[in-house]
């Protein structure tokens, strides 16, 4: 089954990744660290 504009075999792969890993793999600028284990996406930093 595809969903909308993406294939079967995107949508596995991005179910078999976490998001911190994609994070800082693919948009690692967007990732923000707080403080000791709390990071953050600079969108949503304020």
């Amino acid at each position: 089954m595809i969903m909308g504009f993406y294939t079967e075999e995107q949508i596995k792969k991005a179910r078999s990744i976490d998001l911190m890993t994609y994070l800082r793999t693919c948009d690692p600028t967007e990732l923000i660290h707080v403080s000791g284990n709390t990071y953050c996406t600079r969108t949503h930093f304020t």
